[in-house]
Formats: structure tokens, sequence, C-alpha cells
């Protein structure tokens, strides 16, 4: 077995690891007294004894040296010139430290090496600069990039040991810590998903195509080569967007093998652009001047993909970019989670990412649309609730048939509630909590039941510190789907809107349901303004 010696002799390592000759089982080991790196000692070195010699006269020598200065240290009296060779001493050690961080091994049984999956997601640069300024804000000042051409970073911790954080291009596992791409219809949204921001794919089109709008439906046979030619939808070769575009429209089917692919969205747009009857999918950020058409949902509304749509998560194809954190993840990436969520990173994430993950309120009234299609018909009390409200951006999604708060549709109410309490809320406003209902039990059954999603998610904002104002049901946004259908999910949901205008709650709805009566019902008693509810009563 190779032998080794501690390299800390000079310092507070123990008599007895500083005499004895150690044990190398690896390269990598550390010395059982100081945790410093161990220095091999070549075979041949140590069995001859003019190697040994050879060996141990440069070693007696810096033991000599560092004892003698030890002791003159502890003299009364010094020189300049004692003090400047002792301070030449320190920087050459600090120096020669810095030098050799990048080769000294991590430290024996530590957390030292620290992998982030799903880098390239928003792009290895990028990623490097976010982890590079995190572990300085968490107290590594001398965090670096070795190779600008390798994603690693090595940093030195406290404790004087190594730290080495690797960024794998490659998605991430159920098992590992990483970023990814989860459907914005909930199920597969987890506890474990820290949301950094809002993305979209974008359905773009030959300039001159006569399409005006697509549904997911259509998407789905053209996808399958069903309508229009087999080859004619371009998608790109990110095997995560893939897997995206598998979940959002083909229910995790597995895509066609006559799709044409692409390495990057600009050859995906250029093969759109030569081609009139192609169709491709790339995310929003990167549409650049092509043409988008609206994606219209199951109520016959078309939703342009913009900053409104997809904070409201109304376009049918809008998906959250989080990261994931298993459970038992390290102390150090739930911190980075946090620090990727916060505004410092999130200034940096918007050149990546459609909307930030910071909630954000949005312009009054109803989302944009296409200007010469249809815009979605609402409720009339909740026309009224929202006419100068802004909605807080966050979506809260129910189970089917379910008036309770699933673990993510909690975590994602209390989150919006921490910000509202943190000071979100202008001074004067009101806070309405209005909720939806797209299941089966018909038209008073589903405005009763948004009733109780209601006043499920104001009892968890009251729970955090937050006073809701109006609480209201508002039944069906759309036509009623079946269960598995995108707009029966997404239309099982409860938003936060800020209304500067003061509003009281407005009375209990009273539902009709007999023939005739559904219209009549629909339209509720509208809400009237805090000072005329007052003169009412």
């Amino acid at each position: 077995m190779s032998r080794a010696v501690c390299t800390n002799l000079p310092a507070a390592c123990s008599k007895a690891a500083s005499r004895a000759l150690l044990p190398l089982k690896s390269p990598d080991d550390r010395c059982p007294e100081c945790g410093a790196a161990l220095l091999p000692i070549d075979a041949a070195v140590e069995t001859s004894p003019a190697g040994a010699a050879r060996w141990l006269v440069p070693v007696v020598g810096v033991a000599l040296v560092a004892t003698a200065g030890f002791f003159l240290s502890g003299l009364g009296g010094k020189s300049a010139s004692e003090s400047g060779v002792r301070a030449g001493a320190g920087a050459a050690l600090v120096t020669q430290a810095g030098a050799t961080l990048e080769g000294q091994p991590p430290a024996a049984g530590l957390p030292a090496t620290l992998t982030l999956h799903g880098a390239a997601l928003l792009g290895p640069d990028l990623m490097a600069e976010l982890v590079q300024a995190f572990l300085r804000a968490d107290g590594l000042n001398d965090a670096r990039r070795p190779d600008p051409t390798v994603p690693l970073l090595v940093a030195r911790t406290p404790a004087g040991t190594r730290l080495e954080f690797r960024l794998d291009p490659a998605p991430s596992l159920s098992g590992a810590a990483g970023l990814r791409r989860v459907s914005v219809l909930g199920d597969d949204i987890g506890v474990d998903d820290i949301t950094l921001g809002l993305d979209a794919l974008a359905v773009v089109v030959h300039p001159d195509s006569p399409l005006r709008s697509l549904t997911p439906g259509q998407l789905r046979q053209r996808l399958l080569g069903r309508a229009g030619r087999a080859d004619a939808v371009h998608l790109p070769a990110d095997p995560a967007l893939q897997a995206l575009v598998s979940r959002q429209l083909l229910g995790g089917e597995g895509l066609p093998t006559a799709l044409p692919t692409h390495a990057d969205s600009r050859a995906l747009l250029q093969a759109v652009a030569a081609d009139p009857e192609a169709i491709g999918l790339v995310p929003l950020v990167e549409v650049g001047t092509a043409r988008v058409l609206p994606v219209a949902d199951a109520s016959g509304a078309a939703w342009m993909p913009d900053a409104q749509t997809l904070a409201a998560e109304r376009y049918p194809l809008t998906h959250r970019v989080v990261m994931h954190l298993p459970a038992g993840s390290d102390a150090r990436l739930q911190r980075l989670a946090s620090y990727l969520a916060g505004p410092a990173a999130q200034q940096r994430l918007a050149s990546r990412l459609a909307v930030p993950a910071v909630p954000q309120l949005l312009a009054a009234g109803q989302p944009a649309t296409a200007e010469t299609l249809p815009a979605p018909r609402l409720p009339r009390d909740q026309t009224a609730l929202i006419r100068q409200a802004r909605l807080l951006g966050g979506r809260i999604g129910f189970e089917a048939g379910a008036d309770t708060l699933d673990a993510v549709a909690r975590a994602e109410t209390e989150r919006l509630g921490r910000l509202l309490a943190a000071g979100q809320i202008p001074r004067g406003a009101a806070i309405l909590v209005l909720a939806s209902a797209n299941d089966p039990g018909g038209f008073c059954g589903n405005r009763t039941l948004s009733e109780r999603r209601a006043a499920e998610v104001a009892r968890v904002l009251g729970e955090v510190g937050v006073k809701v104002d109006v609480v209201r049901g508002v039944g069906r946004l759309g036509p009623a789907g079946l269960d598995a259908t995108p707009v029966a999910t997404m239309e099982r949901r409860a938003e936060i809107w800020i209304s500067e205008t003061p509003l009281r709650q407005p009375p209990p709805f009273r539902c009709s349901p007999g023939p005739g009566r559904a219209s009549e019902a629909a339209s509720g008693e509208a809400p009237v303004p805090a000072a005329a509810a007052a003169s009412a009563a």
C-alpha cells in the first residue's frame, strides 16, 4: 500500500499524525487528524534509505523553519526584517492556497460536490453567472469558474475546504435537484417544485399562412398527421421541450418519428419561414419576428401568448419553469432555489423567461386576445368586480369536485399570501378571491362549488395574515368539458385580485335552476362600491 504524509506539518496537526507515514488508499485521502490533503510518497523514495533521506530533509527543514518562527515570535523584541519575512511568507501561503484550489479534492465525508441538473434549460452561461452570484451571497467570496467552457464552479467554504458546483445540462430526474418544465394543468407540479417563472410554447407559422388560430385539439391532429402534411409540424430537438409538447398536446403519448426536429430555434424558424404549410412550436422568448398564432380554448376565446395571458395562465400552452428539490436536498441547494426565485436573480431571468416568478399586478380588465377573435364571456358579477381591479399573477388549482386545497395549491396560496402581507397591497385597496368551477353538476352545482373554493382560499390567506374583502364563486368560465380536457382543468381555479376602489362583499348568490332561468341567475347581484353599499344598507 502506498504511504503518505500530512501536508499540514507546519500547522496544528497532532504529533502522531506529523510523525507517522500514513497509508494512502486513494489519491483523495485526507489526514485523519486535521483534514489536510495527504502527500503521496513515491514507492522508490519510500523504500530507499537514500530516497527517504532526500524526502525527509526538506520536510524536516520546513518543520525547523516553522519551529524557529514560532520561537522567535514569542520573543519580546522583533525586528522589522523579521516581521517582513513572516508577512511575505504568509502572503505566499495565501497565494499558493488560491492557486491550488481547483486541484484540491473535496473534503472527505462532506457534501462538497453539488450538482444542479437541467442547467441547459436557462443556458449554461446564465446559470453559471447566477450560481456564482448565489455562492458569493452565501458567504463563499472566492467562488469562480476556472474554465469558461466548462459548467463547473469551485469555491472555498468558511472551513477552508473546497466546494465543487457542477451544472449538468441534462434534464432533472425525479430523484435529483434541478430545473424542469411542468405543464400548467397542475397535475405534474409537485410540492417539491419551486416556481422560477412562466414560459409558453408559441405556435409560429409562415407569414402568408391562412390560419388565424388553432385549438389544442387541432394541434394534436396535426402532430399525429391527421390534418395537413405529416412532416409540416416542426419541433425543437430538446428532449425536455419534446416531453412538454407530448404532455400538453398528446396526453403523454410518444411523438411521431416523422416530425422534423431542429437543434435550435433559429433553424426551426427558418424552416417554417420557407414552407407556407409549416407550423412550429418554440419557446415564447425565442420567436423573434416570426408570426405567432393565437391558441383558442374550448370556450372559443383565442389567446395570444404575452405577459398577461401567461401570468393568468389563460394561454393554453403556458408552462412553469421550476427548480425541483426532492426531500432531503442539500441545504445549500434549498437556499439556491430561494435565491433564484428572489428579486435579484429574477431580473436576470427575465431575459430567458416570459414572466418572472414574483407575482405581477396585471393591467385592469380582461387579458389580451387577438383583435379579430371573440373575447371570453365572463359572468356579469365577475366583470363588475374586476372592472377596476388588477390580477395577482399565479394560479390556485383544484381537483375535480374538490373544494379543499391539495398540498401544491395550498403552498401556492400561502406563497401569494406572504407576498401580499409583505406590502404588495396599496393602502386602502380591497382584496378579492374569485373562484370558478367547470365540473359535472350543472350551473347551480358549479356556482355553489366555486363559492366553497373561494371561501377555502380566503381562509388560508387569513392564516398568513391577509384579510380578504370579497369572496365570490363565479361558476363556469367556459363550456363544460369532459373531466380530462384542458378547459375543464384550467377552470377549476381561484384567483386573487386587488381593487384600488374599495368594495364590499356582495349579497349571497341565489341560484334559480329552473328552465329559462340560467341567464337570469348568471347575472347575479352586481357588486357595488363600498359607499353605495353603505347607503343601501
